[in-house]
This record gives C-alpha cells, structure tokens and sequence, in this order.
C-alpha cells in the first residue's frame, strides 16, 4: 500500500492567531480573502474578520502563469501548508488604501508556507468558520 500523507486539519485563521507556538510545524488547511501580494518576497496577507496571516507562495506560485488569485485583491483562496515561526520579522506586503482589512496586527513572524494554494471564489467564508467549529465541538466531545 501506498503511503499515505500527513491530513491539514482545517483551521481558522484567528485560532492560529491565539493558537501561539503549540501550532508551529503543523500542517493546514486555512482560507481567507487575498489583502495584498508582494511578488518579490511572495508573501500574501490573508485576511478573515479578526485576523491576519501571513502566507508564503513561493512553493506553488508560478509568476508566468499569472493565477487570478495573484492579480486581484479581496480573492478568496484556500492555502495548506506549515506554520512556521521565523527569528527575523516579515516585511508586511502593501495593502491598498481602499482595501478593507480588519483590526488588528500580524504577527510578522508567523507565517504558513504553502504548499497549495487554490482560488475558492465560491467558499462562504462564514460557512467554513461555522464547520471548524462545528468539528472542533465534537473533536472535544471525542466523537472525531
């Protein structure tokens, strides 16, 4: 038999805020909406209601390719990967004036390198919040 490889739990973006360093070296499934690209450190600012995330593409980005998630703000994507926590902070990738972001900081330490990324145009972010939850509840209850 084939091996199999490591799940990406599903994971909200404000649990990984709160989550601390008991998170760092899991893999995930996190989704959100695109706030701002930096091609040149190929850093995405993902954003959810109270939360912003850092998330690097430069694994699965192709420049000549031009993914649409890539060229337009306020995407909303899907990315798994690792969470990983860096010495050095960041550099936080522009966002636009008239872009909406929420808030609060980001942790410019703290970043998902991304092994897939996807473009979800029709995910309701509001929905996958309220399935994490809903998973977690019975995670808790031992029923997962």
């Amino acid at each position: 038999m084939a091996p199999q490889m490591d799940p990406a739990t599903p994971i909200k973006l404000s649990s990984i805020r709160n989550g601390g360093d008991a998170l760092l070296g899991r893999k995930f499934r996190i989704a959100g909406r695109s706030l701002s690209y930096d091609p040149e450190t190929q850093l995405i600012l993902l954003g959810d209601r109270d939360a912003l995330v850092l998330v690097d593409v430069s694994l699965c980005a192709d420049p000549y390719k031009g993914s649409s998630w890539i060229r337009e703000d306020k995407s909303i994507i899907m990315a798994i990967g690792y969470l990983e926590r860096s010495p050095t902070p960041f550099p936080i990738p522009y966002v636009p004036s008239h872009t909406m972001i929420p808030r609060v900081s980001v942790d410019a330490t703290l970043v998902l390198r991304a092994i897939i990324v996807i473009e979800a145009s029709d995910l309701d972010l509001g929905l996958w919040n309220t399935a994490i939850d809903e998973r977690n509840s019975y995670e808790v209850a031992g029923e997962l």
